[in-house]
């Protein structure tokens, strides 16, 4: 039985060529110098062995979190990145990076504060207490043997641990560099909306590693174009104008398909859209409440009259928006939808393993979009299992683009297998939102993937997608240049921006036309803004504005797929221990700290009976 109904209803294109292709539319304490007691390392983030949800933790009550997972959004908070670099995993603990905000007034608060207030568990040694933080969230375990010296060490926690073992304690402000703590995290005030850091430094060799998270906050405010080029026009009008009409568009929290009834893909598109220009909490609101009323249609169950159904497409889409909008994803009519999304992936013994498939539709209409909104909201509710990142990356081809239909066997130059500007758009930044939750290895690709985007871009700066919507479009101008700008590809992105803007309908000229009270609107292509402007916004045509309108404002200079929302979530999201997304940072981008001993939490030099405990040599704590 063709999987046809969905096609309508989440869609990721205007244009669908046939059934199948519908689902593509839904889719420290311590103290060195450079090195001294207390956290750092290499690590080298263990891959997810299955596609099993990460264990979780017992839940917290709302009211007395004092974190949430992720950077700090505002300046109201502290970020504590704890980076496991080497250690890897142990005895069910992932060993991947671990990025929280420690939230509440900073001012005069310890590192160490920081620490516990993120629920990060430090202790100190028995000798020193917390003057030397010597295990993170129970790592390195008691029991855990770490290969040092020739031997098997077991960090027991009672003396300072050795150079070649220890947690490196490392600050920095927002946008800034990391820097090695001179001072113990007890005894050191941290920076206000800034940086905490403890990386794990295990065997290094010269300088010990910094925590492999970029200290940056989440972008939050549109760009303008002007910041992209000096002879752009601002887009926040643009933006604001775009929001305005899709809003007024919202009959009950939804916008109609073409055929009647709801189009939740396309709905869900427009709630991105919103988080784009800045204004999502003006429409998500009533969105998510319909939706949660109606989520057995769109996820499936009650399309087929079978509570077992389950469409990958549409499940991954709403698990994205329930992280954009703020909504728990756990806990959303009736539906886990992390854990709903982790048992849609084929296991080890499955024909695709890390593949997000459809359940019980007859017809498998699981495709490249699906596959990356599931990345992308994985990622961003606590990490994402390797073999799903894998099964993605296993879809771009040597150019560097990617394909839509998921694992067509005939390969990259066969069958449906053929540039796909739009795939490649949302595929790269799900690589980058995994790469944010510590994938490795995904630089290439990435880079890949941006170069490609900018040689099929067009010289007025617009873009066209696959075959059948080849032609230069504002639905994916929107995904490409969004995508261009998360990679800061940004003399591109502005050109994809401005193409943009010149098919928005404004104030100015809608009056006393045929389009009068549809500023706002963009149009799909130039022959559809100009037929606009002739015969108005017609009943056959509005589904076209609604959807070039919702995908075109993503190109707009708002926030990626990677961050959208985190600027206005209604709630923190209930995050794994150990598996919090972070962003990696690129090789080279900060200089090495230089060598220093100093004891962690006694803010220099420590009197030890009749000896004086300065510091360690070059290799130390760091």
């Amino acid at each position: 039985m063709l999987h046809c109904p969905t096609i309508a209803r989440s869609g990721f294109h205007v244009v669908v060529r046939w059934c199948a292709v519908a689902a593509l539319v839904a889719v420290g304490v311590v103290l060195p110098t450079t090195p001294a007691h207390t956290q750092a390392a290499d690590t080298r983030a263990a891959r997810t062995p299955a596609v099993e949800a990460p264990q979780q933790a017992a839940p917290v009550p709302a009211k007395a979190r004092t974190w949430y997972a992720g950077k700090c959004r505002t300046r109201k908070g502290v970020t504590v990145v704890v980076d496991f670099q080497k250690l890897g995993a142990y005895k069910g603990h992932s060993g991947r990076t671990v990025v929280r905000c420690a939230k509440g007034p900073t001012r005069g608060r310890s590192g160490l504060w920081a620490l516990k207030r993120a629920r990060l568990e430090p202790r100190g040694t028995a000798q020193y207490g917390s003057a030397f933080i010597c295990r993170i969230q129970g790592r390195p375990a008691p029991r855990e043997r770490l290969r040092i010296r020739g031997s098997g060490y077991q960090e027991k926690c009672i003396r300072t641990p050795p150079k070649e073992a220890f947690w490196g304690y490392w600050r920095a402000k927002a946008g800034g560099s990391w820097k090695y703590s001179r001072s113990g995290a007890s005894t050191t005030t941290v920076i206000r909306g800034g940086f905490e850091g403890w990386s794990f430094s295990l065997r290094a060799q010269g300088n010990h590693p910094k925590p492999g998270v970029r200290p940056r906050r989440p972008a939050s405010r549109i760009q303008s174009s002007a910041m992209l080029s000096s002879t752009s026009v601002p887009s926040t009008r643009a933006a604001t104008l775009g929001a305005d009409w899709l809003i007024r568009e919202l009959h009950q929290g939804a916008l109609p398909g073409p055929g009647g009834g709801t189009d939740w893909g396309l709905t869900l598109d427009a709630v991105f859209a919103l988080h784009a220009a800045g204004v999502g909490e003006d429409g998500s609101a009533a969105v998510m409440d319909a939706l949660e009323r109606d989520a057995d249609t769109f996820l499936g169950p009650a399309l087929y009259d079978d509570p077992e159904v389950r469409i990958a497409g549409s499940l991954a889409k709403m698990l994205t928006a329930s992280v954009v909008t703020g909504t728990d994803p756990a806990g959303f009519a009736g539906y886990d939808l992390r854990a709903e999304t982790l048992a849609l992936m084929q296991g080890p013994g499955g024909d695709q393993p890390g593949r997000l498939s459809d359940e019980g539709t007859g017809v498998d209409s699981s495709n490249t979009f699906g596959q990356s909104l599931a990345v992308i909201g994985l990622a961003r509710t606590g990490g994402v299992p390797d073999p799903a990142v894998d099964f993605l990356l296993s879809e771009q081809c040597r150019p560097g683009w990617f394909q839509v239909f998921s694992g067509d066997r005939a390969g990259c130059s066969q069958g449906d297998s053929r540039p796909d500007t739009d795939a490649t758009a949302v595929a790269v930044q799900a690589l980058m939102a995994a790469r944010e939750t510590g994938v490795r290895r995904l630089d290439r690709p990435i880079i890949r993937a941006l170069d490609f985007l900018e040689r099929v871009q067009r010289a007025d700066g617009s873009f066209g997608g696959g075959a059948s919507t080849a032609g230069a479009n504002t639905n994916t101008t929107g995904l490409a240049g969004q995508a261009l700008l998360a990679g800061s590809r940004t003399r591109a992105a502005g050109q994809a921006q401005r193409w943009i803007e010149s098919l928005q309908l404004t104030a100015a000229e809608v009056a006393d036309t045929a389009v009068v009270g549809e500023h706002g609107a963009i149009a799909y292509d130039v022959a559809g803004r100009r037929t606009g402007l002739r015969q108005g916004i017609t009943s056959a045509a509005r589904d076209q504005w609604r959807r070039a309108t919702s995908q075109a404002m993503l190109g707009l200079g708002g926030p990626s797929l990677v961050d959208l929302g985190e600027s206005s979530s209604r709630r923190d999201p209930a995050v794994s221990p150990g598996v919090e997304p972070s962003a990696l940072a690129l090789p080279g981008d900060e200089p090495s700290t230089s060598p220093l001993w100093l004891l962690l939490g006694l803010g220099g030099a420590v009197v030890l009976g009749a000896g004086v405990l300065v510091g360690r040599t070059r290799g130390a704590h760091r």
